[in-house]
């Protein structure tokens, strides 16, 4: 399997353009190609690559028609409650609609994202 990948730059004010552009591309692409999502920021400027396979490389999902995403944000938490927060999301919508995790730290605030198909 040879694994292809779209980066998506940019200045942002959240993360939620970055996130649209990647979870639209990976849409497009289809749930059986995609295989991973990640993230990081530096200088107040984002990256979002994801990643997918040049052929089908996952088993068919019924009922899925989208790749999404939920993040989770906070200055006030420690990085272990938004990683709880995040493990309770993907553990709730079951481990086969669950693409990635991915994290990074923008400033002060920690950002921990689930990207999933919907």
């Amino acid at each position: 399997m040879k694994a292809l990948f779209k980066i998506f730059r940019g200045t942002f004010t959240s993360w939620d353009d970055l996130f649209d552009q990647a979870a639209a591309f990976g849409t497009t692409v289809g749930h059986r190609r995609v295989l991973s999502v990640g993230h990081s920021e530096a200088n107040r400027k984002g990256v979002v690559t994801l990643w997918y396979g040049e052929d089908d490389c996952r088993q068919a999902l019924q009922d899925v028609t989208k790749l999404d995403y939920r993040y989770y944000r906070g200055s006030w938490q420690s990085w272990e409650d938004l990683f709880a927060q995040a493990s309770a999301f993907a553990a709730s919508i079951g481990p086969e609609r669950v693409v990635s995790l991915s994290h990074s730290s923008e400033g002060a605030d920690g950002v921990v994202v689930v990207w999933f198909w919907s």
